[in-house]
């Protein structure tokens, strides 16, 4: 099993990657992310899996950052990207 963590609320640099939440309230003050868990679901676990291992970390992340095509990743989240940077 492989685990993550990222700090939430911290200030956002020109060069930092953007976060992802869902805005709702009701669900952990809007701080909740279940548009990343699907956005991970629809868009970015079958092509990972098919093509990389877990412990492949290096390329994990170059097949993120492709995956993205945004400089700040922010097409397909930092909050997913780093749920799988591990």
């Amino acid at each position: 099993m492989f685990r993550a963590a990222m700090p939430i609320d911290a200030s956002i640099g020109v060069h930092e990657v953007l976060e992802l939440r869902d805005q709702n309230e009701d669900v952990h003050h809007g701080k909740g992310v279940p548009k990343v868990v699907k956005n991970v679901n629809e868009q970015i676990a079958s092509a990972l899996i098919s093509k990389l291992d877990p412990t492949q970390q290096k390329e994990i992340d170059g097949f993120l950052l492709q995956l993205d095509g945004t400089e700040n990743i922010n097409a397909n989240n930092d909050t997913a990207y780093v749920l799988l940077h591990g």
